[in-house]
């Protein structure tokens, strides 16, 4: 995953995650189980690990089915400032 931020200065932030890191059963377990502890209100019900693993299993499906340059967000407000995320 990589996450590209460019300020209205001509400044650059990016990021890059491997998304195997991201999206792999042990971090998909503990973001779950973060979720459901916290005590903030997200807006979501509680999850569970089954209900989120297919979701993932799909992520990765389409990750091969439209390759390595799958833009999730692509996004430039009127300042000049720009976000992309590419998976």
């Amino acid at each position: 995953m990589k996450i590209d931020i460019t300020t209205d200065e001509g400044k650059r932030i990016f990021l890059w995650f491997p998304t195997s890191l991201l999206l792999n059963r042990l971090t998909v377990a503990i973001g779950v189980a973060y979720i459901n502890k916290s005590k903030r209100n997200y807006g979501i019900p509680k999850l569970s690990y089954s209900l989120v693993m297919p979701l993932v299993k799909e992520i990765h499906r389409q990750r091969r089915i439209q390759g390595r340059k799958w833009t999730l967000v692509d996004v430039v407000s009127a300042d000049g400032e720009g976000v992309k995320i590419i998976l």
